[in-house]
């Protein structure tokens, strides 16, 4: 079944021809948004690394169990296969809560992988105030590490510090029709853009290269 029609299947998102330069203004506020807090202060980069990889060690911190995670039915794009691109695929969770959300992810991405994902990290102020540091993912345990510094669009997934994979977290609060739009088009592109911000704009082409560049 086509992404297109599995998304359709959730939620009815109308009909959507696909373009090539198609630019979405309704994602350039949410992307503005998830990188700057209400304060105004900025306290976040748009650097997917994460280089305070100790602070993922286990800190005796109680086990969670994953809750639930039902199938991601559309919601995981994976990206085509190029050089040098910084990411890995796109997700688009259905809410906030980062260990139900979690407990479907990790098992697509471990069979992606070829192994068990062993570490996430994601930003402290993107995802809803239950952070657990340590999930219980079917038989095995995911260390989660919460940092202000790593870019609220992205999450990365790995089975050690130097096989990790970088994924763009779609708002889970954009409008389906919206969202699922934007899925096709990566589903489609031969290559994607090198920034979260663009690929959330929309200001790409299909090639993965900048408008007007």
């Amino acid at each position: 079944m086509l992404l297109a029609e599995r998304v359709r299947g959730r939620r009815s998102v109308g009909h959507c021809e696909h373009n090539a330069s198609w630019v979405c203004p309704d994602l350039a506020p949410l992307a503005a948004r998830a990188l700057t807090p209400e304060s105004g202060e900025t306290i976040v980069t748009t650097s997917t690394t994460d280089y305070a990889v100790d602070r993922l060690d286990d800190d005796g911190g109680s086990i969670r169990p994953g809750r639930g995670g039902d199938q991601l039915a559309g919601r995981l794009v994976w990206a085509p296969t190029t050089a040098g691109r910084r990411l890995d695929a796109a997700w688009w969770p259905r809410s906030r809560d980062a260990a139900a959300e979690l407990a479907g992810l990790v098992p697509l991405v471990a069979e992606h992988l070829g192994g068990p994902v062993r570490r996430v990290s994601l930003n402290i102020d993107a995802w809803d105030a239950d952070q657990p540091r340590r999930l219980q993912v079917g038989v095995g345990l995911v260390r989660l590490g919460w940092f202000h510094t790593l870019d609220p669009t992205t999450v990365t997934l790995g089975r050690r510090n130097d096989d990790r994979l970088t994924l763009l977290v779609i708002p889970p609060e954009l409008d389906p029709a919206v969202a699922s739009r934007l899925l096709r088009r990566l589903l489609t592109a031969s290559a994607w853009p090198g920034s979260t911000t663009s690929a959330l704009n929309g200001t790409w082409t299909g090639d993965g290269t900048e408008e007007g560049t």
